[in-house]
């Protein structure tokens, strides 16, 4: 099996947090984008749920960066590697690393009963990393075709899919819009 639909998704990754366009992500792109995750859920980032949000999404930087050479920037090339280094293929790997980030997303972002996402709460989600809205409401149709929201472990199991599958036909490729 080849990389192609991985990279393809890794590449859209990226770009979701190289928000100003420079080729490279830093620790502060991290942050912001956690940080307009919690203010498109009106959930205050300085505190709680928000704040573990913020520090978490500093920590996953902060982790790529010491393997990519400790570099205060992450270029998509070594972004692109580090995903094929710890992710493909390993849900392990997306368990131990990536799934405690996916449930703090999901506590931020869900319904007032915390059960689901809905399409305007994953829409939000998505507005966190400037996706824009069209794009976001079509990756949740393809994420909950019945329109009855995501639960937190659908929510979990299409981003294990996203960042670990290699299937061209798992509807978590479209966890961050098109790809």
């Amino acid at each position: 099996m080849t990389n192609d639909l991985l990279i393809r998704k890794y590449f859209r990754r990226f770009a979701t947090l190289d928000s100003r366009n420079l080729g490279f992500v830093q620790r502060q792109d991290y942050e912001n984008a956690a940080r307009r995750i919690c203010e498109a859920s009106d959930v205050a980032f300085h505190t709680g749920p928000g704040q573990s949000l913020v520090q978490a999404y500093g920590e996953s930087f902060d982790h790529l960066a010491r393997n990519g050479g400790r570099d205060p920037q992450i270029s998509r090339q070594t972004f692109v590697q580090a995903m094929l280094g710890g992710l493909a293929g390993k849900p392990k790997s997306f368990e131990r690393n990536m799934a405690p980030i996916g449930h703090l997303i999901f506590n931020v972002c869900s319904n007032e009963t915390g059960e689901s996402l809905g399409e305007a709460e994953f829409c939000r989600f998505l507005s966190g990393y400037r996706v824009p809205e069209v794009e976001a409401r079509e990756a949740f149709m393809h994420l909950a075709p019945a329109q009855q929201g995501l639960s937190r472990e659908k929510f979990i199991e299409h981003s294990r899919d996203f960042y670990c599958s290699r299937d061209e036909k798992a509807p978590g490729n479209w966890m961050f819009g098109p790809y």
